[in-house]
C-alpha cells in the first residue's frame, strides 16, 4: 500500500470532460480541470505568436476505491 506523500503511477481510462485515472493501488479517480482566469502576456519575440497565461484548477472525485484502502478511525472520546 501506498505511504501518504508518495507518487503513483497510473493510466488514463478515459478523457473526455472528465478524465478518468486508474492508479497503481487500484483505485480510480476521476479528474476535472477548470479553468478560473486567463491573462494576455504579451507576444513571443521570436515568432511574434501570442502568449497566454491560464489559471486552472482541479476537481478531483474517487470513483473506485478497493476495500483494503478504506481505513475506519475509532470513534474519538470527543462526541459521546
Amino acid at each position: 500500500m501506498a505511504s501518504p506523500g508518495e507518487l503513483l503511477d497510473f493510466e488514463i481510462l478515459r478523457e473526455c470532460g472528465w478524465m478518468e485515472l486508474k492508479l497503481a493501488n487500484g483505485a480510480v479517480i476521476r479528474v476535472k480541470v477548470e479553468p478560473s482566469a486567463v491573462m494576455y502576456a504579451g507576444n513571443d519575440p521570436n515568432s511574434g505568436l501570442p502568449i497566454f497565461m491560464v489559471s486552472l484548477g482541479a476537481i478531483v472525485s474517487l470513483s473506485k476505491i478497493p476495500q483494503e484502502m478504506i481505513r475506519r478511525q475509532p470513534p474519538s472520546g470527543a462526541y459521546k
